[in-house]
């Protein structure tokens, strides 16, 4: 297992030494990759696009495109290219090229582009416009299909290959949106709990059920069926505690598949992006309770950091296997526990477990989880 050095240092300096040795130590390098109920997404900063030739017209046009998608990848926003601020970054989407590659050859050349991550955290932050974590929900889709009254199925891993081209288009359209989307497997297991009924009617229940083997955040039921010479959708997002419904119709499966796949990112975002805001938010506490080793003190704190709902995160205190942050959030103080709420391996606790936790300045605003490995 790979052990970070510098953030063993630290955890083990906070058990044995007064709180003022910890500004000695430095920052934590950040080597731990979070593993968490949500997925740390990747890609979200690259896109691939069609290109014409090598000509810098074609590479110039091809950055702008690629810029494009980027933007509503990491905004969660798929509006932002019409924001004015957006238009004049498209203009100079160079200045953001970290690198780029050409593949393929002929009428199937394509430029492969990733943009320096920072510089477009930054821009987002200096326009007020949304940003969203790499860490995001895991959405697993029940859709059941009708093409007609004697042909019905429901979307499964191991259903036949015509259930393959429709997953396709679920999975590629989450990709463009930076959206991680599971199917079910569909196997005997699955079908003895949800049925196509159970879809058609919206039953949550039964679903649930089938998806806790799943460890999906988020689950999204549909009806896709064929009606007076189209398609139409009805669907379902359970998120949070919440519940989403909609209609979609277009003239084939797969265009209303991509217009549901829209609107779940558009929903999700609008519950987990944040808007940066210019007035300075209170300092929140988050004490994290059952730490024992350096690996989850590195854990949390990589988290921490790397949540575009926290702006900085500082270790203040190790009590016993008891370790507490101090937290300054970018945009509203519940943009943070509404993220949190994705990570697997943190329980939300009632305070008060720990009576004496009170955030810088006597405010109460404090949060509380349990470690859980």
């Amino acid at each position: 297992m790979k052990v970070n050095l510098c953030a063993h240092a630290r955890f083990m300096g906070m058990r044995f030494w007064h709180l003022t040795a910890l500004l000695v130590l430095g920052l934590v390098s950040g080597a731990y990759a979070p593993s968490v109920g949500a997925v740390e997404t990747s890609g979200l900063y690259q896109a691939t696009v069609p290109v014409g030739d090598r000509a810098q017209a074609s590479r110039d046009e091809a950055f702008r495109q690629a810029l494009a998608q980027v933007l509503v990848k990491v905004s969660g926003n798929s509006k932002i290219v019409l924001q004015p601020a957006a238009q004049k970054a498209l203009k100079n989407s160079s200045s953001f090229v970290q690198e780029y590659a050409y593949a393929g050859k002929g009428d199937g050349l394509r430029l492969q582009v990733k943009f320096e991550p920072e510089a477009i955290n930054q821009w987002l932050i200096r326009n007020k416009l949304p940003l969203w974590s790499r860490e995001r929900p895991v959405v697993i889709w029940w859709v059941g299909v009708e093409e007609s009254s004697r042909q019905r199925f429901i979307l499964g891993r191991l259903a036949s290959a015509k259930h393959g081209a429709l997953m396709q288009v679920v999975e590629k359209t989450a990709a463009l949106r930076g959206v991680p989307v599971i199917f079910p497997l569909l196997d005997l297991e699955d079908r003895g709990v949800v049925s196509f009924s159970d879809l058609a009617g919206g039953f949550i229940s039964p679903v649930e059920r089938a998806s806790s083997r799943y460890e999906a955040n988020a689950e999204v039921i549909g009806i896709l069926r064929r009606q007076s010479g189209e398609w139409v959708g009805r669907w379902q997002l359970e998120f949070s505690g919440q519940t989403a419904r909609w209609r979609s119709v277009g003239v084939t499966p797969a265009s209303v598949l991509e217009n549901a796949v829209n609107e779940v990112a558009d929903h999700l975002a609008k519950h987990l992006a944040v808007v940066p805001t210019s007035q300075k938010e209170p300092a929140l506490l988050i004490t994290f309770r059952d730490v024992q080793t350096a690996a989850a003190f590195a854990r949390i704190e990589h988290l921490l950091r790397h949540f575009a709902s926290i702006r900085h995160a500082y270790p203040l205190s190790i009590d016993g296997d008891r370790v507490r942050f101090r937290v300054i959030p970018r945009g509203q103080p519940g943009d943070v526990a509404r993220n949190l709420a994705l990570t697997g391996w943190l329980r939300p606790l009632p305070p008060p477990f720990d009576q004496a936790a009170k955030a810088p300045g006597g405010s109460d605003s404090t949060l509380y989880y349990r470690y859980m490995p």
